[in-house]
């Protein structure tokens, strides 16, 4: 599977250890990730917001580490930009839609109700973490299930 993470993935599955978002990027070490160099900025940029770093005791050695342990899993892509902008109400969530189509991802996973309530884009689903991670659960058991002939 080729899947496109939010900031806000990234962020929380960093922040929160035990959270969905964490379990979610656990669980997809075995996919194809997809990201670009505007996302990788973004998910930097977010985490070194005093308000974030302060709180959950994020030192910078511990932001370039996380950030480049992401680019040694993902697959990157260019995301342009158009001159209209996709999603109006947040044209910043452009470049997610962009990289999922230019990575050719199955899926887009986000918190972000910009990118939530346009429910796919080019035909590509937009879900929430914890949807994708009960699919890859499902599909996990299924697998254990088939594997012991169950």
């Amino acid at each position: 599977m080729r899947v496109v993470l939010d900031t806000n993935v990234w962020v929380s599955g960093l922040i929160t250890p035990t959270g969905t978002p964490a379990a979610l990027l656990h669980k997809l070490r075995d996919h194809v990730l997809i990201a670009s160099e505007e996302m990788l900025e973004e998910v930097q940029r977010v985490l070194q917001y005093d308000r974030i770093a302060k709180r959950f005791n994020l030192a910078p050695e511990k932001v370039s580490e996380y950030l480049a342990n992401i680019r040694g899993k993902v697959e990157l892509v260019a995301t342009d930009l158009p001159d209209l902008p996709i999603v109006e109400a947040d044209p910043s969530d452009d470049k997610f839609l962009i990289g999922a189509v230019k990575g050719k991802a199955d899926c887009i996973v986000s918190g972000d109700r910009h990118l939530l309530r346009l429910v796919e884009h080019q035909g590509i689903p937009i879900v929430p973490p914890a949807t994708l991670l009960a699919f890859l659960e499902s599909e996990s058991s299924q697998m254990k299930g088939f594997r012991s002939g169950v």
